[in-house]
């Protein structure tokens, strides 16, 4: 099993990686942060902004309406 370059996990028992770097770069030569999937530049024009979601189907919506419509206690 790899270290797959994380640390403090989900019940990190295994000595959490010791002294070893934690991120990139690093003296291990671990992976590299590659610039060319860098988010984009926009220019817009006009008013943006936040807006609420609409959708129904969202991760709260779905499991109220399962508890409230099929679980009775």
């Amino acid at each position: 099993m790899g270290s797959y370059n994380i640390r403090d996990g989900v019940m990190s028992v295994n000595g959490n990686g010791g002294g070893n770097p934690n991120y990139e770069p690093n003296s291990l030569n671990g992976p590299k942060e590659n610039k060319s999937y860098a988010y984009s530049r926009q220019e817009v024009s006009g008013l943006i902004g936040r807006y609420p979601h609409q959708h129904p189907n969202d991760n709260y919506e779905q499991p109220r309406t399962l508890y409230n419509k099929v679980f009775s206690e």
